[in-house]
């Protein structure tokens, strides 16, 4: 179920104004790409338990569950993604 943030409506309107300018047709597609760029600075967490994620120079090394860690190129995470949203959609 979906929360509600109430928002000043000056800051509403520089949300509208950035997913326009994004290309997104979506308040909420926008503030995803917010997170997603804060999620790549580290200024907030992935959000997938006993998951750790750590940036390498080409691709990304990734651990699950206190397991082995595994390399990622960056075509092969993206791949990864794509099979994983549109499942997270349901």
């Amino acid at each position: 179920m979906a929360d509600a943030i109430r928002l000043p409506k000056d800051r509403a309107d520089q949300l509208r104004q950035l997913a326009q300018n994004m290309d997104d047709s979506t308040i909420s597609a926008a503030v995803g790409r917010l997170m997603q760029m804060a999620r790549e600075q580290g200024l907030v967490e992935h959000g997938i338990p006993s998951v750790q994620i750590n940036a390498l120079s080409d691709g990304l090394a990734i651990r699950f569950d206190e397991g082995d860690t595994f390399g990622f190129t960056f075509s092969s995470v993206q791949e990864l993604s794509d099979s994983i949203c549109p499942v997270s959609s349901w």
